[in-house]
């Protein structure tokens, strides 16, 4: 395990293609000054500023009820507003708590 995920063969790993699993790759500057690298260092800072998906058992239902509503919003079927009250509706009624 120590060698699959060393800083050098996660280096390798990415250069063949697969997303990088530690933040020295994907600020290593070998790579982000090579084009299809570039954006490296932008995901890092997107990975650092994100919060995990809450941990509820209904999650998947949650999501799917949130992506729905709001994807009506984007079409421009429904206001954001009417979107977001919908999907606190569906929320509700997915975990009981309303």
């Amino acid at each position: 395990m120590l060698w699959a995920t060393s800083p050098e063969q996660i280096k390798i790993s990415a250069e063949r293609g697969n997303p990088p699993v530690r933040a020295s790759v994907f600020t290593d500057p070998e790579l982000t000054k090579q084009e299809k690298f570039r954006h490296y260092p932008v995901l890092m800072e997107a990975i650092q500023a994100s919060t995990p998906r809450p941990r509820h058992p209904k999650w998947p239902e949650i999501e799917n009820a949130f992506g729905i509503e709001l994807s009506k919003a984007v079409a421009g079927t429904i206001t954001p507003e009417e979107a977001l009250k919908n999907a606190q509706a569906a929320v509700e009624q997915i975990t009981g708590l309303k």
